[in-house]
């Protein structure tokens, strides 16, 4: 397992990572304004990563919190309610996923210990196989609605049949899905790195296929 700060150039080979993040967590209904920071303060901490990962992602989220906090006061937000902000302040370019329809599962929990502090630690599961360059990372519609990841330095006079590689094993998909009705055995023809639908991808640069 590697800590996140070990590991900023690629991603551990075992594909696990591993990063702390101090204080009380925030809850679904929190402010605003507590979601915001709490999601600045972990965007801070994985802010030195420099690939995304493109694959399914599980997640373990551990709350450590004094037990009499938790069973005994009224602002202790419940175990459920913690994983959305969580989540939602590792998609994009200031995160380490593309999109949260990546999350695989995600197991969350508490344990009590004697310290008045609180913390919660964050376990990331992924397909080493499946990471990108973050920096310059933007995406090809090609059609559909259907978008491909456009690899960073890719040379120049490439990028062309790149393109055209792309185009052409998408219109494949449609047809042989069309015939086969069979999404898995057609899956196996297109590239290893996943399509993503244009609406997911709000937050990153999407070029039409046209412009290329």
């Amino acid at each position: 397992m590697g800590h996140i700060k070990n590991y900023q150039q690629e991603p551990p080979k075992d594909g696990l990572l591993e990063f702390s993040v101090f204080g009380k967590p925030v809850s679904f209904q929190s402010s605003r304004s507590h979601k915001e920071r709490i999601k600045r303060k972990i965007q801070k901490i994985v802010a030195p990563i420099q690939y995304a990962l493109s694959g399914d992602v599980e997640f373990e989220i551990q709350w450590i919190v004094p037990e009499k906090y938790r069973y005994e006061s009224d602002s202790s937000p419940d175990v459920d309610n913690i994983i959305k902000p969580t989540l939602d302040a590792l998609v994009g370019p200031q995160g380490i996923m593309i999109d949260d329809c990546q999350v695989k599962s995600v197991k969350c929990f508490w344990e009590d210990w004697e310290r008045p502090q609180q913390q919660v630690n964050i376990k990331i599961i992924f397909d080493n196989d499946h990471w990108l360059r973050m920096e310059g990372l933007k995406f090809i519609h090609v059609e559909g609605g259907l978008c491909f990841p456009f690899p960073v330095g890719i040379p120049e006079d490439s990028v062309g049949a790149y393109v055209q590689l792309v185009k052409t094993a998408v219109k494949a998909k449609s047809k042989m899905e069309l015939n086969l009705e069979d999404y898995y055995r057609v899956r196996l023809i297109l590239p290893l790195q996943r399509f993503y639908h244009r609406s997911r991808l709000r937050k990153f640069e999407v070029v039409d296929i046209a412009d290329f």
